[in-house]
């Protein structure tokens, strides 16, 4: 999915909240993936969580890859949410990679490069680290990325 020529760096994930046997909350604010040639860091647009953003530039295929741990067993599946904003007219999509399924992300206009919205999908995942990738599927590059949740039932 990725050009071998582009940089990728791979961003630990951080349990965030509470779990029950049941249900469990992780949280990786994206900006940790920052590689200063395909995914920027930044935090000139306001409204975002932690201490920034990832920009990509607008290329396709430009994204970034990272790994978010999931402590529930057996088979576990989740809401995967994407925080993002998008200040064009146009929606940018994009494609989520997630272990060995991928996904399609439209990632619409949101009114603002300060205004944010959620993109959802629902996908299984393993119990331990999951690979994450996310890649821009115009030249228009990615929408600006906030932070990844997913959520188990």
């Amino acid at each position: 999915m990725f050009n071998a020529l582009k940089s990728i760096l791979i961003a630990s994930s951080f349990v965030f909240g509470a779990s029950t046997a049941s249900a469990v909350t992780v949280v990786n604010e994206v900006e940790g993936v920052a590689n200063g040639t395909v995914a920027l860091f930044e935090n000139i647009h306001g409204g975002y969580t932690g201490s920034g953003y990832i920009n990509t530039i607008n290329e396709y295929g430009a994204g970034f890859l990272f790994h978010m741990y999931v402590d529930v067993e057996p088979n576990p599946a989740g809401t995967i949410r994407i925080r993002y904003a998008n200040g064009t007219g146009s929606a940018r999509p994009a494609t989520l990679g997630v272990n060995s399924y991928s996904y399609t992300l439209q990632f619409p206009p949101t009114g603002g490069w300060n205004v944010w919205r959620e993109a959802t999908i629902y996908s299984p995942l393993i119990w331990a680290s999951n690979e994450l990738e996310l890649t821009a599927d115009t030249a228009a590059g990615l929408a600006n990325i906030d932070k990844v949740t997913i959520v188990t039932p």
